[in-house]
């Protein structure tokens, strides 16, 4: 529960598959399943034909299977009240949760438009942290190509590891949002991208750290960049489970004086 998968292929029969050993992982814990791409419904029923108790699931209302062409010409409010009431009706239906497995690469219309998707992932995350709610995202790397790949893989906690450029990933927690993996200069343009999907506000945000491997100092530039954008919108950034390393690097490059960001160590253990 909770978690927030992207999986990347480059045909529609291996998404399927994968589809497939999650939604019935699903089924076995009383969740309600959704199966979606950009393909008639008779034709994606067709392809979870692998999924034991299909037929039942669907009648007993327990399996969705959704042509996402028909969300391209929603918009984010309107698509945001349907995956919101999804989830209620999963629970009032008494399911433990919803368990959703979309190949998104269609769900924008023809062409792939990757500032919309990112500002759905991102939302969605946050969604999926504070809701029993998991999902498992699908990208055709043959279609998007793959710098849609790798913008969309840092914004998901886990991938299936297609070979994707980037060695990091940034991701919603409870209270803000989580860097994990490796950053370094060569990709803070995709750390920055990925850090501005947050809206700034007049509160508190958390970042952490803990599950960062290595961070350099222009990573850490990047960082405090977007705090500071958080400061002119009245709030601040807290950076939390810094290494000590981290840390000294922090203290090293003076960001310590930026008043909208703060931050503390890992706690040990």
């Amino acid at each position: 529960m909770h978690d927030h998968l992207m999986w990347v292929f480059e045909d529609d029969a291996d998404f399927a598959r994968a589809a497939i050993a999650f939604l019935a992982d699903g089924a076995a814990r009383g969740e309600r399943l959704v199966y979606g791409a950009a393909r008639p419904v008779p034709a994606l029923t067709a392809e979870l034909d692998g999924l034991g108790g299909r037929d039942t699931l669907v009648a007993a209302g327990a399996l969705d299977v959704v042509d996402v062409r028909d969300l391209a010409g929603l918009t984010d409010a309107d698509r945001h009240d349907l995956f919101r009431d999804a989830v209620a009706r999963a629970l009032a239906d008494g399911h433990t949760g919803l368990r959703v497995a979309v190949d998104t690469t269609g769900m924008n219309g023809p062409a792939f438009d990757c500032d919309r998707q990112a500002r759905w992932e991102r939302w969605s995350d946050h969604l999926i942290v504070d809701q029993p709610v998991t999902a498992m995202c699908g990208i055709n790397r043959a279609v998007v190509g793959d710098a849609a790949v790798a913008e969309m893989t840092v914004l998901h906690p886990s991938s299936n590891g297609y070979d994707s450029p980037a060695p990091f990933a940034v991701f919603a927690v409870p209270g803000g949002a989580a860097v994990s993996g490796e950053v370094d200069v060569t990709h803070c343009d995709e750390l920055a991208r990925a850090l501005a999907l947050e809206e700034p506000g007049p509160h508190a945000v958390v970042l952490d750290l803990s599950r960062v491997d290595f961070i350099d100092g222009r990573g850490l530039a990047t960082i405090v960049e977007w705090a500071n954008r958080q400061g002119d919108a009245g709030g601040v950034l807290v950076v939390d489970g810094a290494s000590p390393f981290v840390r000294r690097l922090w203290e090293l490059c003076e960001f310590d004086r930026h008043p909208a960001a703060s931050i503390t160590e890992a706690r040990p253990g």
